[in-house]
């Protein structure tokens, strides 16, 4: 039988390509995408600890992205990489 549970990010940040030496690890809001303002980018940065799971129990895994606001109107592509 199948059990389904969700992890919550533990640490989390943004990446500015129009300010590189900024920490953005306290905001609240991760800015993802086309910065029109700058014509930069922002990137998005997510830990889960996924140390209490064994790799080969885990069958299906979905990443969701919450929109809670817009600064552009052109939709662009994402792209979701691993990190480790």
């Amino acid at each position: 039988m199948s059990t389904t549970t969700t992890i919550y990010p533990t640490i989390d940040t943004r990446l500015a390509q129009a300010a590189p030496t900024t920490n953005y690890g306290t905001w609240t809001v991760i800015k993802i995408g086309y910065a029109t303002s700058t014509s930069t980018f922002d990137n998005g940065i997510f830990e889960f600890d996924v140390s209490g799971y064994n790799p080969s129990d885990i069958t299906e895994a979905t990443f969701t992205i919450v929109q809670t606001a817009e600064w552009g109107s052109n939709a662009r592509p994402m792209t979701l990489g691993r990190l480790s």
